[in-house]
């Protein structure tokens, strides 16, 4: 019984370390990279917060649901 639980802590160990490396070694190598600094220093001069829940909670949103009302207002068939 001891070598079955042994072998559960050790595969906890191993799970835990791999997220660990992941998490503090290869996703900030990759967000260091060109393409995905650009998509990153983009979303930031446009105020989108890629981790939001919701579309609402972006500062974005007000400006783009004002834009939207607009063009439905000018154009009521635009978006159907």
């Amino acid at each position: 019984m001891s070598s079955r639980n042994d072998k559960g802590w050790g595969r906890l160990f191993l799970a835990t370390s791999a997220i660990a490396i992941v998490w503090t070694l290869v996703l900030p190598w990759i967000g260091a990279q060109p393409f995905v600094r650009s998509r990153i220093e983009s979303l930031d001069t446009q105020g989108i917060d890629p981790a939001a829940l919701y579309y609402t909670d972006l500062e974005a949103m007000p400006r783009l649901e004002s834009d939207v009302a607009a063009t439905l207002q000018a154009h009521p068939d635009a978006f159907w």
